[in-house]
């Protein structure tokens, strides 16, 4: 599938019934939130479990002032960034999130 139908395909998503809303100060907008939790090897026989929380969404629904440490409501819960990272040739931004301890 070429790229651009996969943008306009993900955009529409991150607007649709399976998009939590995302607020960043008095903006208010939409996104994909998933959160996994796997463990994984940690290189000595032992295990480590990763708990992990990303947020989808379309380029210049948020402000480029959103970078790490800049701090979100996700679906009611507040986060912090942790990373963010440009998907799909730049048309969509992935941010990694932590949850902030004793919000909400």
């Amino acid at each position: 599938m070429p790229p651009a139908i996969v943008t306009r395909h993900l955009a529409l998503m991150c607007s649709g019934p399976l998009s939590v809303p995302v607020v960043y100060g008095t903006l208010r907008t939409r996104g994909l939130f998933n959160h996994q939790t796997d463990l994984i090897e940690d290189g000595t026989g032992g295990e480590v479990k990763r708990d992990e929380r990303v947020l989808l969404v379309p380029k210049g629904r948020l402000p480029a002032a959103v970078r790490q440490n800049s701090r979100l409501t996700v679906d009611g819960a507040a986060y912090q960034v942790r990373t963010l990272l440009a998907q799909e040739d730049g048309e969509l931004v992935r941010y990694v999130l932590a949850p902030i301890a004793g919000a909400g």
